[in-house]
């Protein structure tokens, strides 16, 4: 038996790796090797996509804004040949609605009358009354916003009401309201003025 070319052969065999069909030195490896998975993409895992950067909040909607007040200065008004009297406001409440672009879209303004006599006079001042007005008109000035308020068809006396809003220094508004008495001429009628501070309900 001729045992020793037949050794001799196999160790060649070995030495080279060309007897066995293994693949060529610069080649991968003849089958697929897949990437291990990652903790989220393992078998019976579910992954949830990111949220959008683009995802934004709704609109804030219209906010209200309200103040109140409980006493106005006191306005001196009347003389020859009336008597002379004085006029506060009190229990001045202020309820403005303000949307998204800053605009003033409802508002509401109360108070109570408060007149009363200075000196010695035969005829007595008016009783206390309620007022109540509600926004007309809207505009926007330099400083903020002008609003134009319509008096209920019961206030007594008759009272136009302007107020001016202006941005205050807690991010809200302030204010300022004049109401003027229109059903009687000088001296009988009257300018009151005050500013309320609004904060956001």
């Amino acid at each position: 038996m001729r045992l020793f070319p037949l050794l001799a052969t196999l160790s060649a065999c070995a030495l080279s790796l060309a007897c066995s069909g293994a693949p060529p030195e610069d080649e991968g490896p003849d089958y697929e090797v897949a990437p291990p998975k990652t903790p989220t993409e393992r078998e019976g895992e579910e992954t949830e996509p990111p949220p959008s950067p683009t995802e934004t909040l709704p609109p804030a909607g219209p906010k209200a804004y309200r103040g109140t007040l409980a006493l106005t200065d006191k306005v001196p008004f009347g003389g020859e040949p009336y008597c002379t009297y004085e006029i506060a406001l009190s229990d001045v409440s202020v309820e403005v609605t303000v949307g998204d672009g800053g605009e003033a879209t409802a508002a509401t303004v109360g108070d109570v009358t408060n007149e009363a006599t200075t000196g010695d006079c035969p005829h007595p001042p008016a009783p206390q009354t309620t007022q109540e007005f509600t926004l007309k008109t809207a505009s926007t000035t330099a400083s903020g916003t002008h609003l134009e308020f319509e008096g209920a068809e019961a206030n007594s006396p008759k009272t136009t009401l302007v107020v001016d809003l202006t941005a205050s220094a807690s991010g809200a508004y302030d204010a300022t309201l004049q109401w003027k008495r229109v059903d009687q001429p000088a001296p009988l009628d009257w300018t009151v003025t005050a500013v309320v501070p609004l904060v956001a309900e």
